[in-house]
């Protein structure tokens, strides 16, 4: 919702006076970053009401309808054989900051909605933010108490093969209105970066006679 508020608009202007300038996309990227930060810090019980009074001058109804997919579209994509559907969570908080209890409802209950929905096993999720202090060691060993197989960070970059933390997976950061060249050009650095990487370990590597 805050990335869609972002990429609609050319500047956000929050309650309390502060304002940022979204007119292009490096500053749209900025912008993100420091108001994810913000949002974080609101508390888990009212998060919502912190929401939507601190974006009041931008926040619509019809922007919070438009952020989710419906149900019919979902049993739609899961039919097309295309896609699978993982979990984020129920409220979309910063789990290491969020008690216990509050950990079982998040974790939990968005597994069991959709296995009943979809009448699937749900073994993914991604954690919402996802970046370093987001997720901790509770997080991790919650997340597979509830039987996830694997669960995805927003950061970190590529996954190596003998990377075995499965519930601590990397990802490369994308915002979902990034252009297409660049996002071909992030893939390819990433790609050119783990050649560079491995020719650099295969040359430390001593060579017989």
């Amino acid at each position: 919702l805050l990335e869609r508020m972002i990429w609609r608009n050319e500047k956000i202007r929050l309650s309390d006076g502060r304002c940022f300038d979204c007119s292009n996309e490096e500053k749209k990227d900025a912008t993100y970053q420091q108001l994810k930060s913000y949002v974080q810090s609101f508390h888990y019980d009212g998060f919502e009401i912190e929401f939507k009074n601190a974006f009041s001058t931008c926040f619509t109804d019809e922007l919070y309808e438009d952020n989710f997919l419906t149900w019919q579209q979902i049993y739609e994509m899961q039919k097309s054989g295309l896609c699978m559907f993982g979990s984020h969570t129920m409220t979309h908080c910063v789990l290491s900051k969020v008690p216990v209890d509050a950990l079982n409802y998040e974790l939990g209950e968005s597994k069991h909605i959709l296995e009943k929905r979809l009448g699937v096993n749900v073994d993914y999720i991604s954690y919402p933010f996802g970046w370093i202090g987001d997720v901790n060691d509770v997080v991790v060993a919650k997340t597979s108490a509830f039987g996830y197989s694997l669960a995805f960070q927003s950061y970190g970059g590529d996954v190596r093969k003998n990377d075995n933390d499965l519930l601590r997976l990397k990802r490369i950061m994308l915002m979902s209105q990034i252009p297409l060249l660049k996002f071909g050009i992030m893939v390819t650095l990433q790609h050119l970066h783990m050649i560079l990487l491995h020719t650099v370990l295969f040359l430390k590597q001593p060579f017989g006679v």
